[in-house]
């Protein structure tokens, strides 16, 4: 008799079901690992990931060691070359490969998850040749509508694309006896005995209660999208991909849909149908809302929010909601919806711009506030204002809700504008006082865009102001005014006046340029960054700043390579890095820049970074006396609680978002590409190398970032590789906590 133990991974594209399966499986009494080591879930994956990061790390390291990416093939070398058995290189990921392994669960059949596995098979088929391959298979367009909405790829071409890699390389490299083919939508069809066909794969103790339990993984609400398999030559797809998915779908047991006889024959018929199908869920709410019971004013509440999105909203929106938790306010006539923050609210209003950009990059298209939640943004008012200058209010009463369009309604020259008015408030010599603006017929309505600032209008009319000179920080008026009214404004101001039209402030005009010369920069940004290198980049510098935005072609090379080669050739005074990863938050650039004119001596500055969920994840790092490394302030709720708000030295920065003098950098050579993964090793080498040329690291507070930290200070090799260097040459240094 066999034993009822294995060793699986499970594979498949991503956004093919491989969570929901990962999740049946470890239901099922599949083992993977700590829960600690688990990635959390996100805005684009609630119910988790199920991934281990420690599986993850080496996957990223085993592609960037193999000239591949998560999007980009690896090319590896023959099964008998001497590469795999080298120490360096990938013989050392091969050890590391079954060390991770050994650290499962014994006893039974255990395993991970990544949709990367499909990428690498031969590297941990090397390192376990036994492995079993659970390999998650679903329509190559549900997958590419799905990639589309997270912000992965751009376009249906990209997404069919990325499929084909995948499973081309998958079906290649697992053999026929050592895997399984389990189609996404026979979970939806068959569940019971598709749960019950890949746990025995699988070699788990299959029973009736285990297949239960394996059951509650599967949730109806998690399939966003349907297709025909006949649709795919209709959307571009080639016949070798429409092959290969019939190839994997017959091997998955899995019958190929054809497409309905009747179809609508028109835009009409299709509207028609939608209209019956929201009055369905109509009778399903009432019916919902008899059953549960509860307070009359709260049902009456929701039926009147879902009908303002039902007329409000497009029905193939992506709505992030801050709902306090409750599950009916996401059921909103079938239109995707989201909690923004799956557990307590962030603390503080950058956190809650970190938590809205975040689900804005993973596809959110309009927030919904519920009245009940407009606490938020009574008590974050920095987002009040972030929401109301960059979003159009597409519905507003505080009795039932807010909807914002999170489309980047407002103009490139609004944005600008918008930071120059932020930026010439925040120069306002006020320190005992609050700020003010004048409104003089500016047509703008500056106390909703500013809700916590003073703004008042004057007495009378005419074009003369009855106020002495110098008394106003910024007058706001409108673009057609007379040059009488804004020589009087000039006169009044003591900062900038601001000209207004069309509902959007459109120039500033300083009475006196408040900031101090700032360096030229180069910003690097990787050529990964979805969905196009520095586009979103650069819609946050500031006009008036002197730089240059250049890709780093990672294609053939790893990321620390392709940094140093893109730095060799930058021109500014300062590098800035930007991970593919990291988002970053208006007023950022100017911050960092300025700390390189404040302190002479600063050889690399680090910004500050949060998670998507709000919470600090980083304000400069420390070097313990064992060498290990630490992220100051990691995981506290508060990101601007007084310890985090100046600017002050630290042992290093993170690789997500940092600054460097570009003389400095050069001197010091530039980043150590030993280092395989961009992470804190390869930052606290360079700082501490740059601090032997005289050069400190300070972290700048004022520039803010959100990045989804996957990696880990306690990779043990880049540990190792540290503590090689390091042990000898570093004096104890005083830890900057």
């Amino acid at each position: 008799m066999k034993p009822r133990s294995a060793i699986v991974c499970v594979a498949g594209v991503h956004r093919s079901g491989t969570s929901m399966v990962t999740e049946a499986m470890k239901l099922c009494g599949l083992g993977l690992g700590p829960d600690s080591e688990l990635i959390q879930p996100s805005y684009s994956n609630e119910a988790g990931y199920w991934e281990d990061q420690r599986f993850v790390q080496l996957n990223e390291a085993v592609l960037a060691a193999s000239g591949g990416a998560w999007d980009r093939l690896p090319t590896f070398p023959p099964s008998n070359g001497r590469a795999w058995t080298k120490k360096g290189g990938l013989g050392l990921l091969v050890g590391q490969g079954k060390e991770l392994i050994a650290s499962l669960p014994t006893g039974r059949t255990r395993g991970w998850k990544d949709p990367r596995n499909s990428l690498i098979l031969p590297f941990w088929l090397r390192a376990e040749p036994s492995l079993k391959v659970i390999a998650c298979v679903r329509n190559p367009l549900e997958v590419a509508l799905s990639l589309q909405r997270v912000g992965a790829v751009k376009s249906n071409a990209e997404g069919l694309a990325l499929w084909q890699q995948y499973n081309a390389r998958l079906m290649r490299d697992a053999a026929r006896e050592r895997r399984i083919l389990t189609h996404f939508g026979r979970y939806f069809s068959d569940p019971t005995e598709e749960v019950a066909r890949v746990a025995e794969f699988a070699q788990l103790e299959i029973s009736e209660a285990v297949v239960s339990n394996g059951l509650s993984a599967i949730r109806p609400d998690m399939r966003h999208s349907r297709f025909w398999d006949c649709d795919l030559a209709d959307f571009g797809a080639d016949d070798e991909l429409i092959d290969l998915y019939r190839r994997m779908c017959e091997e998955a047991e899995w019958q190929l849909q054809t497409c309905p006889r009747h179809q609508p024959s028109s835009t009409d018929e299709v509207d028609r149908l939608f209209d019956r199908l929201e009055d369905a869920h109509a009778q399903i709410y009432e019916l919902q809302g008899q059953m549960a019971g509860g307070p009359d004013d709260y049902r009456r509440q929701l039926g009147r929010i879902r009908e303002i999105v039902r007329s409000e909203i497009p029905r193939d929106a992506d709505i992030a909601v801050i709902g306090g938790g409750d599950p009916q306010l996401l059921m909103l006539y079938g239109r995707t919806a989201h909690n923004l923050t799956q557990g307590q609210p962030p603390g503080s209003g950058i956190g809650c711009m970190a938590l809205l950009e975040y689900a804005r990059s993973c596809g959110a298209t309009f927030l919904l506030v519920p009245a009940t939640e407009l606490w938020w943004l009574d008590q974050y008012r920095a987002f009040d204002r972030h929401l109301r200058q960059r979003y159009s209010l597409v519905f507003d009463d505080e009795d039932v809700c807010l909807i914002f369009d999170l489309r980047e309604s407002t103009t490139e020259s609004a944005q600008f504008a918008w930071r120059e008015l932020n930026h010439a408030l925040a120069s306002a010599d006020r320190r005992d006082s609050e700020r003010v603006i004048l409104d003089w017929n500016s047509g703008v309505d500056l106390a909703l865009r500013l809700p916590d600032l003073r703004i008042f209008s004057p007495l009378g009319v005419g074009d003369a102001l009855p106020y002495l000179d110098g008394t106003v920080d910024v007058v706001a008026i409108g673009a057609e005014s007379t040059s009488a009214r804004q020589k009087e404004a000039r006169r009044v101001a003591t900062t900038a006046v601001i000209s207004c039209d069309r509902d959007e402030p459109r120039a500033v005009e300083w009475k006196a340029k408040p900031r101090p010369y700032l360096p030229t920069f180069s910003l690097i940004v990787a050529d990964t960054i979805a969905p196009a290198p520095g586009s979103t980049i650069r819609a946050t510098v500031r006009q008036g700043l002197d730089g240059e935005i250049l890709i780093a072609r990672s294609a053939a090379t790893s990321l620390v390579k392709a940094w140093n080669a893109t730095a060799a050739v930058a021109t500014g005074e300062v590098l800035v890095f930007i991970h593919p990863h990291a988002l970053v938050l208006d007023g950022w650039l100017e911050a960092l820049l300025r700390t390189f004119v404040a302190y002479s001596d600063a050889g690399a500055v680090a910004a500050k970074l949060l998670y998507p969920d709000g919470r600090l994840h980083h304000a400069g790092g420390v070097v313990s006396s064992d060498l290990t490394l630490a992220d100051v302030g990691d995981g506290e709720a508060n990101p601007v609680a007084p310890a985090y708000t100046f600017v002050r030295s630290v042992d290093f920065c993170s690789p997500a978002l940092f600054g460097t003098r570009r003389s400095t950098f050069t001197a010091a050579g530039g980043l150590a590409d030993r280092y395989v993964a961009v992470g804190p090793h390869l930052m606290a080498d360079y700082c501490l190398r740059i601090r032997k040329g005289g050069c400190a690291t300070y972290f700048q507070p004022e520039s803010v970032g959100v990045f989804p930290a996957t990696q880990s200070a306690g990779d043990e090799e880049a540990q190792a590789q540290f503590a090689r260097t390091w042990q000898r040459k570093l004096k104890p240094v005083r830890s900057a906590r």
